[in-house]
């Protein structure tokens, strides 16, 4: 469903709650996240103007009262008038972000960090990644974020998003350690894992 509809982005995160908290932006022009030698240019290299203006190579980031659609399921309602989009990195072709581009929208794409049956990279997930089920979400599994295996997987899942033209991404489920993952997952393990996002 269409749970962000008409939300905006305040001074401490979206109001109400939301996703853009985890949501991991890429310069504008990136073909992946290899282009950035694996990291992200800290919050001082992000701050000009151009970056709000959509020059290449430019970090875009959401503004306090940015207006956005969250929608991870069902057909995209691409006529909702908001500033950004959240949506899921599968089920959202190339077409469907460049047509909302067309229409003056950034794009966020969704994607969990842990183990979804269904998903087309669900194989790459090896019996040794995988822990405990997540609870309230029947065949989803957490994984052990210190692999290697789940960064490779990562790695290609972010670079599907740039490769479709998203603006940015949302990584769901990085709370790994505040959850019984079935590893021993440190507090050390869980920052790694998100400055590595």
């Amino acid at each position: 469903g269409d749970l962000g509809e008409g939300a905006e982005l305040g001074p401490g995160g979206l109001e109400g709650g939301g996703p853009l908290g985890e949501a991991g932006l890429l310069p504008e022009g990136s073909k992946s996240k290899s282009d950035l030698g694996g990291k992200v240019p800290n919050k001082s290299d992000q701050g000009s103007k151009a970056a709000d203006q959509g020059t290449p190579g430019a970090i875009w980031q959401p503004k306090p009262g940015t207006s956005w659609q969250w929608q991870l399921s069902g057909t995209l309602d691409t006529s909702v008038n908001v500033q950004m989009y959240d949506i899921d990195l599968f089920e959202s072709s190339a077409q469907t972000i460049a047509g909302l581009h067309a229409k003056g929208r950034k794009v966020i794409c969704y994607f969990d960090t842990a183990y979804e049956p269904g998903r087309p990279d669900s194989s790459s997930f090896t019996p040794a990644v995988l822990g405990n089920n997540m609870k309230g979400w029947p065949g989803e599994r957490w994984v052990d974020i210190r692999s290697q295996v789940v960064r490779d997987i990562m790695t290609k899942r972010m670079d599907l998003a740039v490769q479709k033209g998203c603006d940015g991404i949302e990584a769901d489920d990085l709370d790994v350690m505040q959850n019984n993952p079935g590893f021993p997952i440190t507090a050390s393990d869980q920052l790694d894992f998100c400055k590595f996002l």
